[in-house]
């Protein structure tokens, strides 16, 4: 349905404020908005790293959630207005497909050091 939205719930609550979520591949199909100049509140955050992630797609990079979780190996496929989707390897036999809110990254190493295999 266009001009639809759409809400994470638990319990029957919205739930707001969501880093990211994960999916087992091949998930849904994911259709990110186009970056608009809206003056969004996270546009003194957003629009920087989306920039920076939009330099980075096909590599990977570390990055660290403003809550404190950190994706290390985090692969950078696409961007989209407050959005990148990525997969992130989470065991040696099980990748992970992810949105993460650009809102809410606050560090990204973009020379992470091999991990261990």
């Amino acid at each position: 349905m266009l001009g639809a939205r759409f809400f994470i719930q638990h319990n029957g609550r919205i739930v707001s404020d969501v880093t990211g979520v994960g999916f087992l591949p091949p998930g849904p199909t994911i259709n990110l908005l186009p970056p608009v100049d809206s003056g969004c509140e996270c546009e003194c955050r957003e629009r920087p790293i989306r920039e920076l992630l939009d330099t980075l797609i096909g590599s990977t990079v570390n990055l660290l959630a403003g809550n404190g979780s950190i994706a290390a190996g985090f692969n950078v496929e696409q961007t989209g207005l407050g959005i990148v989707l990525s997969t992130l390897p989470i065991s040696p036999t099980t990748t992970v497909r992810f949105a993460i809110s650009t809102c809410k990254i606050v560090a990204l190493n973009i020379n992470p050091p091999p991990t261990a295999t």
